[in-house]
């Protein structure tokens, strides 16, 4: 799902973001992009709620704030998780 516009490098990408998947660092930049209003309307605002997603549970929890901010935007492709989703787990 990760847009790659070069494909000689798509699973190197990939790979990566699938490695650190439990990288809090990380979380933190891909919020900074899906919150920062510099970057409405990027494909890489596409990317990070995608990839934030994906991230550890664990981790996410511990982002509990900044997620439900992401959640509550108007625009279904800029939340991590849909609507219909179990959330729950935030609280767990």
């Amino acid at each position: 799902m990760i847009c790659i516009s070069n494909i000689k490098f798509k699973n190197y990408v990939e790979n990566f973001f699938k490695d650190h998947l439990n990288n809090a660092q990380l979380a933190d930049l891909l919020f900074d992009f899906l919150l920062d209003f510099d970057y409405d309307g990027s494909d890489c605002q596409i990317g990070a709620a995608y990839i934030l997603s994906k991230m550890d549970k664990t981790l996410l929890k511990n982002k509990k704030d900044l997620l439900l901010i992401a959640q509550t935007n108007e625009v279904y492709w800029k939340r991590p998780f849909q609507i219909d989703e179990d959330l729950s787990w935030l609280d767990d």
